[in-house]
């Protein structure tokens, strides 16, 4: 396993972290009821 795989491994997941954080404001902007009940668990 080479170093440049495992900095590409991370970069995937930040991507992927940033866009389920951006979906989830988008989500809460539509319906501020969802925030409420994500947070609640």
């Amino acid at each position: 396993m080479t170093q440049s795989h495992l900095t590409e491994k991370q970069h995937l997941g930040y991507g992927l972290v940033r866009d389920f954080i951006s979906e989830y404001k988008v989500e809460c902007l539509k319906s501020p009821g969802f925030c409420i009940t994500r947070q609640k668990k």
